[in-house]
Order: structure tokens, then sequence, then C-alpha cells
């Protein structure tokens, strides 16, 4: 199950046995763990009363599905193939239930309510893109070395590479309107587009992968190695003849688009450009001597050379397409596109939710059962100021809760930083109650009766 959308597709199989030596999983929460839940689950419904989520269009036409809270260890319960002809009745589950997780279908169905998908009878789907903190590399590397990452950190890494996706693909390359598109914040991790474009809603999986590869850049590779392959960018054309001796050799030029040519030409080009100039025209000559050595294929003798005739005329012609500027600028410019200009231009976005053409996805207006943040609808202009960690926060910052932490731990909610130490007992606004023990950040302390 994705963090921001269980897949309809999925179907999980019958249980391992357990191995013999497998320490047995507790089958009881700790009394202050299940306590905390269901404190959880109450503080959900009473939000779900004041704050009823909008229904979203055509909602007679979608499926719906929750996230329980849990009563013992082990995945949470999911419900789901839920059709609602009343948005009162839906209102009144959630207000009732106080679910964890509220999805609903990016698909339209005729019987949406069907428990087996092919009863459905499939409408069409918007086309999204999900985009997370699991496709942030650095988050990855932090991980790998022991720490995580700050979650306001991942946020506006996440950020800056939803805009890309939304600017450079779905609004530049694909033409999109703003009318055509409209974004949430995921109340977690990150961002969903949503392309509700009539003509892209009805293409099938097969169709939304293409575009999936578009984004992110599939480019070939060479036979036998995973080294792009660069034909498909470079281009070599026949310029003049040479005569000797009675022999005729023909003499060519290559070439790439102009960093004004539209698609992933341009890109690739703008790209290189702009890679050019930060890491050798406008860095420190140590600095970028080491950026070019650090290229496979490239020594330090190359790099030298390079350095010593490479300018600001030679990367304005490679701006205009012109990469054969002599045998060692081209050799150097093959290096940069292969090994740091492809992964660069690429796009980043979920395949399995974009490729998926019956995804549940989280509902705008609910909340998020591992923050208690509120999924947050957007348009472009307004992505650039938003701040999840004030403008999602959903419970009120005037009211408190005394929680016991687990761990030593600070967080900023509604621009109010609070600091606990693990252990200790400590009053804290609600919205901070919530994010922490919805993340089992510690257990609630209710007063006595």
């Amino acid at each position: 199950m994705s963090p921001d959308g269980p897949s309809v597709t999925s179907v999980a199989g019958p249980a391992a046995a357990p191995k013999p030596d497998k320490i047995p999983q507790p089958t009881e929460f700790p009394p202050a763990v299940a306590k905390t839940i269901d404190w959880l689950q109450v503080e959900f419904a009473k939000w779900y009363r004041k704050n009823p989520p909008p229904m979203p269009d055509r909602f007679t036409r979608r499926e719906f599905g929750y996230i329980l809270w849990p009563e013992r260890p082990g995945p949470p319960p999911f419900l789901r193939h839920r059709a609602y002809e009343d948005a009162d009745k839906f209102h009144w589950y959630l207000q009732k239930a106080g679910p964890h997780s509220v999805y609903y279908s990016t698909a339209y169905y005729r019987r949406p309510g069907e428990m087996k998908m092919v009863d459905k009878q499939w409408l069409g789907a918007e086309l999204i893109f999900d985009l997370d903190a699991d496709h942030l590399v650095e988050a990855e590397k932090a991980k790998a070395e022991g720490h995580e990452m700050p979650l306001a950190e991942q946020l506006a890494l996440v950020k800056t590479q939803f805009k890309r996706l939304l600017d450079d693909f779905l609004f530049g390359d694909f033409g999109l309107s703003e009318d055509d598109v409209w974004i949430t914040f995921s109340g977690g991790r990150g961002y969903h587009a949503h392309v509700t474009e009539s003509r892209l809603m009805q293409l099938d999986s097969k169709a939304r992968r293409e575009v999936v590869d578009y984004i992110t850049g599939k480019v070939p590779t060479e036979r036998g190695t995973e080294t792009p392959d660069l034909s498909t960018f470079i281009h070599e054309a026949v310029v003049d003849a040479d005569s000797f001796q009675g022999r005729t050799k023909k003499v060519t030029r290559e070439s790439m688009a102009p960093a004004t040519a539209p698609g992933w030409p341009g890109r690739l080009t703008r790209t290189l450009v702009g890679e050019l100039r930060k890491n050798v025209l406008e860095a420190d000559a140590k600095d970028a001597r080491k950026w070019l050595t650090s290229l496979e294929g490239v020594g330090d003798t190359r790099a030298k050379t390079f350095l010593a005739k490479f300018d600001e005329r030679m990367l304005e012609r490679i701006a205009r397409g012109n990469i054969d500027q002599g045998q060692t600028v081209r050799s150097i410019v093959y290096h940069v596109l292969q090994q740091q200009t492809i992964p660069m231009a690429k796009g980043e976005t979920d395949e399995p939710v974009t490729a998926d053409i019956k995804r549940l996805i989280r509902l705008p207006g609910s909340l998020h059962g591992k923050s208690g943040l509120k999924v947050v609808t957007l348009r472009r202009e307004q992505l650039d100021a938003f701040d999840p960690f004030v403008d999602a926060v959903a419970f009120p910052m005037d009211e408190t809760r005394t929680i016991t932490p687990r761990n030593d731990q600070e967080m900023t909610l509604g621009g109010q930083r609070v600091a606990v130490k693990k252990g200790e007992a400590a009053q804290v606004p609600l919205p901070h109650a919530v994010f922490w023990l919805a993340r089992q950040g510690g257990t609630i302390v209710l007063p006595k009766v």
C-alpha cells in the first residue's frame, strides 16, 4: 500500500507460514497505545463534525475507501467499494467513524459500489501525478547514513521537483492549462496533480506509462551498457568535403537542438548549458576541475585543456546547438550529457500511480492519519507561498493536550515551535499532539475522571 494512495488493483495473498525461530508478534496493543489510538479516532471524528470535506465532482460515480484505526497490531483495516448517492450519508460516516484516512477513486464508474472491478464499469479516470519524499535521493542517502532528513527539508525538496513537473512538463511540453490541472498537498510528504482534460482521462494504462516514460526521460542505452545513447539528441550532418590526391573526404559536424527548441531536445540543451555555466564558468577553477574529473572518462589533463579554452562564447554556441568545437570540447560535452545532464533533466512521478486507471487517492479536505494535517487543494499560483506546517494545520492551536513523548523531538506547526523530552509528560498545542501521536511518537495523557 502506498503511503498516499492504495492501489485498487493490488490483492493481498495468503499469509506466509511463520518461521519457527521468528519472535511471535503481540496480539494486543499496550494499554497506553490503545488509549492513544482511541483518542486519535475521537479527535478525528470531532473534527469531521465541524469540518465536513467538500464532495468531489460527480461523487456518485466515485468509489470511496477508508483506512480505519487499528484495534490490534498489524496492518490496519481497509474498507473500500463504498458508494454514495447522498453526501449526508458520507459525512455521517466520517463523523461516526473518524477514520485514519479517507480515499476516493480517480476513476468514474457506472456502478462504483460493486465489489468486483469488472462490474463497476469503468468510464474514465483522472491522470494522476504523485510526488513525495519516497522519490528523494537526498532522503534515501540520509537514511543510509543512519539519520533522517527533517520533514520540512523533505517537503521543500519535493515542492521544487513538483513545480518542475508542473511547469516543464504538464503546463510546458503537454500544453495543459491550469483549468485542466488541479493540485493538492497530500497531508503527508508530498503533492498530487490531477489532470482532468477529457481526452487524457480516456487513456489506458499503456498510454499512461508512455507519459511516465516521457517525463522520467527513459532514454535508450548503448548496446550492452547502461550508458545513455545520445544518437537521439546528437545529429551528424555533412557540411563540406576535403579533396586530397584525388580522394574526397566528407566533413561532418555534430549538433544538438538549440536551447529554445520544444520538448526533450531543447530541455537537454538548456540543462547542459546550465550545468556547464554553474560548474565551469561560474565556479572556482579548482572546483571546476574537480567537477570535470569526477566524470568517468575525464582525466586531469583533459580537464585542464578544456578549462584553458572554454569560455562564454563557446557556451553560447552550445546553446545554439553547436557542440562540435574541437575534440576536447565535444568529448567533455558527451560525458556531461551522459552522466550529469540527462539525470538532471528528468522529471519525477510515481509510475504505478500515474499508470493506474483505477487508483484510490486521498480525499481533499480530509485528514492524513500519519500527521493530522489536512489534504489541501491548491492552484499553481498558490504553491510557491504554501507552507504545509501553517496552511494545512487542521486542529486549533489554542487547545492543548498532555502527551508522554517517546523521544526527544521538536516541531513547528502554526508558527509555534514546540520541543519535548523523552518520557517527560508535556502539555502541547493540539496540532502538535495529534502530529506526534499519529506518527507513534508518544502516548496521550488523559485527565483522571
